[in-house]
């Protein structure tokens, strides 16, 4: 298994550990096809010295040398079958839960990149890998075995061979000139379509309120249909040169027979060697047809292994780092500066074009254990990328976010999180329990511990009302609740196994009037824990009950202090403390 150091190799390093049974596979092969030259060269020796001496003993022990040989042929691609099987298996226990995270790590950094695609990608890889592709790629270099022993029972019969051989090799690539293209555009459509259904399905509810069916299906249909066309256009292309790649291979086995019967006329050439020449040169040409057909499976799993790197490469697993000592939550953000990271297209790399818009400029700001700081300002003014900097998702363009002294971004994330709580804008809960979700999905959490989270946050008594309470099955992502009632178990997450330092992002977005009363009573519980609390709200009430204000605008700081100092800086200006603007208080809470 693999630990995520020097993750922009991982891929690399499990096919490197793989490689000794790979090349036990490529000698299975070899075994294989020496023992395969037996079938041919047992044609040739009972027709030319079984049949011309009459001799039953000569047939009999050729046969049980033959019966032989095909128990040890058929033994050897039972082995040969086995170990790509036990290879696959390895590389996916080794390499999922890595893509599986770096697919988690890419959607919190870039949100709606991470989907599955890596997932189905290393499936791409793994199955090229363990699949009948392999053993023909294996397999390929013993036709020029095959040639050399046609050209031994007669030279212009391997001269024939060779020819046929280049011929259909050419006919490889040009299927591959002919198909890649396409089929590179065709599964680019396709993603795209299965993103858009992802996206859909996440949306139903306002896709279903808003009368949006007819587009969303139209849209999909477009780039459904776009990857049908193509995937149809490589297919017809493939299907058309395979069916003559076909047709010139029988054509040149029968041109082996008869040339071949020929030179037996003629006395140059045995009634076993034409058998056997017909039968080698089926062998011979084989890898050649059937290259054709790997060729599609074989693109399509270097594009994924491409992917899978270039995934690495963009969302690098952070490096191990050692334990460090329980925080008290002293935090500091040291001259922060941020842009949320986008795609950049080629027309505007060559245009020199940069989208980039830094959302965070020079924050900088200090707290104390056991503040409780209130973050405001207008939509867009950068407060939610503020608060995954200081969570440790994301990671700073310059400047530094600390705890208690120590980088949140290196800090081991295992580690970290079991110090600090973090209840984001959109709470996304897991398919489970009530309890399941409290405990971050520790199965091992004490019954205890959860109960103290859900008293912390003032949800004990709503989960008790639930049908079975903490065992309550909230279904997939929490659909069985209110969006008032996963709220609330979002905050019980967030304060579960004592934390020392927690932000909430739009803690109160979607509670009535008894979630606002046990949001403010955590957030009297929290003080009196000594637990340091970052909130980002656009409610003016919330500010009643926290001891500084930073305020937000356009990315940079415009005030920050104590409470009562920020209301009264602004009470002094023509306009209002930004939270109490109706712009503010009714804005979306992305931002």
């Amino acid at each position: 298994m693999f630990n995520g150091k020097n993750s922009d190799n991982i891929l690399d390093q499990a096919l490197a550990k793989c490689q000794n049974a790979f090349v036990a596979t490529f000698f299975f092969a070899f075994a294989v096809n020496v023992l395969m030259i037996s079938v041919p060269l047992y044609s040739l020796q009972v027709y030319d010295r079984v049949i011309s001496s009459g001799s039953i003993d000569t047939l009999v022990n050729l046969t049980i040398v033959m019966i032989g040989i095909f128990v040890a042929l058929n033994l050897l691609q039972a082995v040969r079958s086995f170990t790509l099987i036990r290879i696959g298996e390895w590389l996916d226990k080794a390499l999922s839960p890595v893509f599986f995270a770096n697919s988690v790590a890419s959607s919190a950094i870039r949100p709606g990149s991470g989907s599955s695609q890596s997932l189905r990608d290393l499936n791409a890889v793994r199955g090229f890998l363990t699949s009948a592709g392999i053993n023909t790629l294996f397999d390929a270099p013993w036709t020029f075995v095959y040639i050399i022993v046609i050209f031994m029972i007669h030279p212009s019969l391997g001269i024939l061979s060779v020819f046929g051989g280049l011929f259909l090799f050419g006919m490889a690539l040009l299927n591959a000139y002919a198909t890649n293209d396409t089929l590179k555009q065709a599964n680019e459509y396709s993603m795209k379509s299965l993103n858009l259904a992802e996206i859909a399905t996440r949306n139903a509810e306002s896709i279903e309120a808003m009368g949006m069916m007819s587009a969303i299906v139209r849209n999909w249909h477009k780039m459904s249909d776009r990857a049908l066309d193509l995937q149809s256009i490589a297919s017809n292309r493939n299907g058309i040169i395979s069916a003559f790649t076909k047709f010139i291979r029988l054509v040149l086995q029968i041109a082996v027979t008869g040339l071949g019967a020929y030179y037996v006329l003629r006395n140059e050439m045995t009634s076993g060697g034409l058998i056997a020449s017909s039968t080698l040169i089926g062998r011979a040409l084989s890898p050649f047809e059937a290259s054709i057909e790997v060729w599609k499976s074989l693109t399509s799993a270097w594009q994924s292994y491409k992917r899978l790197k270039d995934s690495l490469v963009k969302t690098p697993s952070r490096h191990d780092s050692m334990s460090l000592p329980v925080p008290h939550g002293k935090l500091s953000v040291e001259s922060v500066f941020f842009a949320p990271p986008v795609v950049v297209t080629p027309q505007q790399q060559q245009q020199g074009n940069n989208p980039v818009k830094q959302t965070l400029r020079g924050v900088t700001f200090a707290l104390e254990a056991g503040d409780i700081l209130a973050i405001v300002g207008p939509s867009a003014a950068g407060k939610s990328s503020l608060a995954k900097l200081i969570t440790g998702v994301w990671k700073p363009l310059s400047g530094t976010v600390r705890l208690d002294g120590a980088d949140v971004y290196t800090w081991n994330r295992d580690d970290f999180g079991k110090h600090v709580g973090y209840m984001p804008q959109g709470v996304e809960l897991f398919s489970g329990t009530v309890k399941d979700n409290i405990a971050r999905m520790d199965t091992d959490a004490l019954p205890e511990d959860i109960v103290a989270a859900a008293k912390m946050a003032g949800v004990h008594e709503m989960i008790l009302r639930l049908p079975n309470g903490y065992e309550t099955d909230i279904g997939i992502a929490g659909t069985a609740l209110s969006a008032g009632q996963r709220q609330r178990v979002g905050l019980a997450r967030a304060y579960f196994g004592d934390p020392k330092f927690v932000v909430l992002d739009e803690p109160n977005a979607n509670l009535d009037e008894s979630g606002d009363a046990a949001l403010v009573q955590a957030l009297i519980n929290a003080k009196s824990r000594h637990i340091t609390t970052i909130i980002i709200s656009h409610r003016p009430a919330i500010l009643a009950n926290v001891d500084k204000i930073l305020v937000l605008n356009e990315g940079m700081v415009t005030a920050f202090g104590p409470r009562d100092d920020v209301m009264a800086k602004f009470a002094q200006r023509p306009q209002p403390v930004p939270v109490s603007q109706p712009a503010i208080a009714g804005s979306r809470p992305n931002s």
